[in-house]
């Protein structure tokens, strides 16, 4: 599996032929190892073939242990860069969810609608969660929208004690870049 998995992987450096979105797809849905079948799904995302979102919107619908093939296909969807995919990717992001799952659909919406002040919103409530990898795609994907309106979030909880070590630098560096950013649209 192993092999194949890094197999999967070294076709997504092949955007420009025809048959690799074809390939991969055969990958995901007949390999028996789960690992392969995620990095065939995270290299789909890559190669963005122009209806690459029915199959990683099927991929998240499909069980797995760990959630691993989900995880892969939500992933796979912020890498694709199909803005449809929001409404799914809003939803598996909700409390309640498992935490790798939400963590893997917040970091795509932050490249998703970036200009959609929603999304923002949507995120913001998540940098109070406790489980820090949620937390931590929230900090990373609010740096990705590049939205002004989340840094007084993230200085707030930058202020409080909540964040560990690494956290609290990947938070500052992104107020610091969502500030710069702000102020070159002033000029």
């Amino acid at each position: 599996p192993w092999l194949r998995q890094v197999a999967a992987e070294e076709l997504a450096k092949f955007q420009d032929v025809a048959s690799v979105a074809e390939k991969l797809t055969a990958v995901f849905q007949k390999d028996k190892a789960y690992r392969v079948r995620a990095a065939a799904l995270a290299s789909y995302g890559q190669v963005k073939p122009s209806s690459g979102l029915a199959l990683l919107e099927s991929a998240a619908a499909t069980d797995s242990p760990d959630d691993r093939l989900r995880v892969a296909a939500l992933r796979a969807m912020g890498t694709l860069g199909d803005d449809k995919a929001v409404p799914l990717l809003l939803n598996w992001s909700a409390t309640g969810k498992p935490f790798p799952v939400r963590a893997a659909a917040i970091t795509s919406l932050g490249h998703l609608a970036r200009k959609n002040k929603e999304i923002t919103r949507r995120l913001l409530p998540y940098l109070a969660e406790t489980y820090g990898g949620v937390r931590a795609a929230t900090i990373a994907a609010l740096n990705e929208r590049a939205d002004p309106e989340a840094i007084p979030a993230l200085e707030a909880l930058l202020g409080s004690s909540e964040l560990s070590e690494g956290q609290e630098a990947i938070a500052r560096a992104a107020v610091d870049r969502l500030r710069a950013l702000a102020g070159a649209g002033e000029k």
